[in-house]
């Protein structure tokens, strides 16, 4: 079994809670934010049995996309306050998924 962690864009929760569901993979998740960009995200939980790891994979991989996004990045020091920034396009979106091994999973 693998306790699966991945954060996900807001803008992709939706779509991937549906899939998990129609699928039967049981799901926990809170709201988070990434340090970054401090845009909201979704961190969500599942337990899975080895057999079905590259399923959620999958899920994820097809429903979680990076995009590009124009930001004006912050100033470093007050001295350039008279500078003003140009917009930088960067990617974001996408899942960071993390996948650890269970020894011992019951449900009460």
């Amino acid at each position: 079994m693998k306790l699966v962690f991945a954060i996900i864009q807001e803008e992709d929760w939706k779509k991937v809670r549906e899939i998990f569901i129609e699928h039967n993979f049981s799901l926990t998740f809170f709201k988070s934010k990434g340090g970054f960009l401090e845009e909201g995200s979704v961190t969500l939980m599942t337990v899975v049995d080895d057999d079905r790891f590259e399923e959620v994979l999958t899920i994820l991989r097809e429903n979680c996309k990076e995009r590009e996004k124009m930001i004006i990045p912050p100033l470093p020091s007050v001295e350039l306050l008279r500078t003003v920034p140009m917009p930088v396009k960067i990617k974001v979106g996408g899942a960071v998924v993390f996948a650890v091994d269970v020894s011992y999973f019951e449900k009460i």
